[in-house]
């Protein structure tokens, strides 16, 4: 099985860059969890998404939000290690 991760970048963002300068899109709306809420527990020193989860509470009651949830979350591990040692996203 094979992934494609496709990059999209926002007016003044720059590649690899994880803040998000949009209004933030609900993922998980019986908990009112948003996809910042999600990469900012990721910032905060969540590894990987049974720590997010933890942290979030996201899918922890219909769970029709995990697919989209563990996206955000592959799509944000993935941006931080490939910033380890540079300056992504700073001016």
């Amino acid at each position: 099985m094979r992934m494609l991760v496709i990059g999209v970048r926002f007016a003044g963002e720059t590649i690899g860059s994880t803040t998000r300068a949009r209004r933030p899109m609900y993922v998980c709306l019986c908990k009112d969890i948003t996809d910042h809420q999600l990469r900012e527990s990721i910032r905060e020193g969540a590894g990987d998404f049974s720590q997010v989860r933890r942290r979030c509470k996201v899918g922890a009651k219909c769970g029709k939000c995990m697919q989209e949830a563990k996206l955000i979350v592959q799509n944000e591990l993935m941006a931080q290690t490939e910033c380890v040692g540079a300056t992504c996203g700073t001016s």
